[in-house]
């Protein structure tokens, strides 16, 4: 098996790999995630957290979500953050301390 590159994206840094099973005869596309970009996204919610003063909660920036968070979202428990719908779940996960470093500020959502 040999991975092909496939494509890339310069927003995130992400690029994706195809690559044929022959022994299973199926086609394996692997997403891969610039961990460099992501090390950006919270440290730059770190800095707004402590460095933001209190505004306007209508205006206040919540979260930066990198792709791959989103993604692992949607893999482990089909949570669509884009979807208006599962904004419930999205807020609960935000909320908790294992995604704490995705949250721009210090209050819960």
């Amino acid at each position: 098996m040999a991975e092909w590159y496939l494509d890339s994206d310069p927003v995130n840094g992400a690029f994706s790999t195809f690559d044929f099973d022959e022994g299973e005869d199926r086609v394996i596309v692997r997403r891969y995630w610039d961990s460099e970009a992501v090390k950006e996204v919270l440290e730059r919610n770190h800095y707004d957290r402590e460095h933001t003063t209190p505004r306007d909660p209508d205006m206040q920036r919540a979260a930066r979500i990198p792709d791959m968070v989103i993604y692992e979202w949607l893999m482990k428990w089909g949570v669509r953050a884009w979807d208006k719908n599962h904004q419930k779940k999205v807020n609960e996960l935000l909320s908790s301390n294992e995604f704490y470093k995705l949250r721009a500020n210090k209050g819960r959502l």
